[in-house]
């Protein structure tokens, strides 16, 4: 007899009109966060707190994807432990990473193959935070080892979460299985983990959780009830249509950078969901946050920096915001020491970090190709929003117009990113393209004439005080 919940949510799916695995998905979502209430008031043994969390995840991964979609989960995650005691200390990340690459991309493919231009949730998301846990902690592990005799191989940030020794499988899986971030995010490092688990460190003195995290709690909710409101008047995927192409040219603009938004509500609302659950646990406490918000650990969006970002390197930092640092601790600072002065890299291999970072984030998403095309934009996007950023515009009669004029496109512009990512057959992404007249892409082509053409990007901006 195979083990399935979907009987018990079917009759709410039915009701509400949404597909059974979202709701499951936010049930498990919604549950962490008394779960995470739990572990704060009620667990203090750190063997329990270990205990806890391995039994929490599991239930909840079991709960969304039965059995079956454990064995991936049981099959990578033991694989790389292996690879952690056996390989040289000094190589072992690259080696995991590739590893879970490669597993992830199998997946992947499979999904495509078998599920073509479905949203389904399954396995392949757990997969894709187990990828960026496991491999965060390859490089500290790795990192606590090359340090000893090369420390300008080590990237600077890499210095206060080393592992100094391999944890024990009690330690390893509660770390992949920490319940708030299972299947969803955010990732973090294992030292920060294996502190709040010992509450030692910035997690001895946690405050109280439970206003916070309510608090989030109902700003999810509400996230939720938006994201309903976009599915019935602004279904993302109308912009890809004949239909839509038929409209007045302002209405398309409009209508598909307002589908956009809502479609960020959608990813925000389960992101909200997990902070709220890392709050919860105390997991998401940051003794000395940088923005100054004490639960930054827990966030994986900052919404307000993501549409008011002035370039799309700072929208894209505060979208998804564990894999970005993810990205740029496993890939971008690699490229990075790997040259010949890992001090000091060229500008060269600085663009070469950063468009590697794109092309692995574009592998990690899947094989659909909608997502290379987005990436392969939003590359040189970042590159123009970067030389608008570092050019002088002094002798412009009125700057802060320009800035917001500046800003405005970019944002139409990386909501256009959004549209052809959500995409994902090439002819869907082609077809919303042609409905707006390819404009983003003009803008994008004429913009990075006029830069290579001036080299006003390359000029240094005046001093100021």
């Amino acid at each position: 007899m195979s083990f399935s919940v979907e009987g018990y949510f079917q009759p709410l799916s039915q009701l509400i009109g949404t597909p059974v695995d979202q709701i499951i998905l936010v049930f498990c979502l919604i549950i962490s966060v008394p779960l995470g209430w739990i572990q704060f008031y009620l667990l203090r043994g750190v063997m329990i707190r270990h205990i806890y969390s391995i039994a929490c995840g599991l239930a909840l991964g079991l709960i969304q994807f039965g059995p079956k979609g454990l064995i991936h989960f049981a099959f990578s995650s033991f694989a790389v432990y292996m690879m952690l005691l056996i390989l040289p200390r000094k190589k072992v990340a690259f080696p995991v990473l590739v590893f879970l690459t490669v597993y992830l991309s199998a997946m992947h493919i499979y999904r495509i193959a078998t599920d073509w231009m479905g949203w389904k949730m399954d396995a392949t998301g757990v997969q894709m935070l187990m990828t960026c846990k496991l491999s965060l902690l390859a490089y500290a592990y790795q990192d606590a080892e090359v340090i000893k005799t090369d420390e300008n191989k080590v990237p600077p940030e890499q210095k206060k979460i080393l592992v100094h020794k391999l944890p024990n499988l009690i330690e390893y899986y509660s770390y992949v299985c920490f319940y708030p971030s299972y299947s969803v995010g955010p990732s973090f490092e294992y030292k920060e983990y294996i502190d709040f688990v010992n509450i030692k460190e910035e997690f001895k003195a946690i405050p109280d959780t439970l206003w916070p995290s309510f608090r989030v709690l109902l700003f999810s909710v509400v996230c939720m009830g938006l994201t309903v409101i976009g599915d019935i008047y602004f279904p993302n995927m109308y912009c890809t249509t004949d239909e839509f192409g038929l409209h007045p040219f302002w209405y398309k603009v409009f209508y598909y950078n307002i589908a956009m938004c809502f479609c960020k509500i959608r990813y925000t609302t389960a992101w909200k969901f997990t902070e709220s659950a890392m709050i919860a646990s105390g997991m998401g406490y940051s003794e000395k946050p940088k923005t100054g918000y004490q639960w930054e650990r827990a966030v994986s969006i900052n919404w307000k920096k993501t549409e008011y970002a002035w370039t799309a390197k700072e929208m894209v930092e505060n979208w998804n915001i564990s894999v970005s640092v993810w990205l740029r601790k496993c890939v971008f600072n690699r490229i990075l020491v790997a040259g010949k002065d890992p001090l000091k890299p060229s500008s060269t291999r600085k663009s070469l970090a950063q468009h590697c970072s794109y092309i692995f984030s574009a592998f990690w998403h899947g094989f659909y190709p909608a997502y290379y095309v987005m990436f392969f934009w939003f590359s040189i996007t970042s590159e123009i929003s970067k030389m608008v950023f570092i050019s002088d515009w002094s002798w412009l009669p009125a700057k802060n117009v320009f800035k917001w004029i500046a800003w405005g496109f970019m944002w139409m512009i990386c909501n256009h990113h959004g549209i052809i990512f959500l995409s994902l057959e090439y002819s869907r992404a082609i077809n919303f393209a042609r409905n707006i007249h390819y404009f983003p892409m003009i803008l994008i082509f004429i913009a990075w004439s006029f830069f290579k053409i001036s080299g006003i990007h390359r000029r240094s901006k005046p001093k100021t005080s």
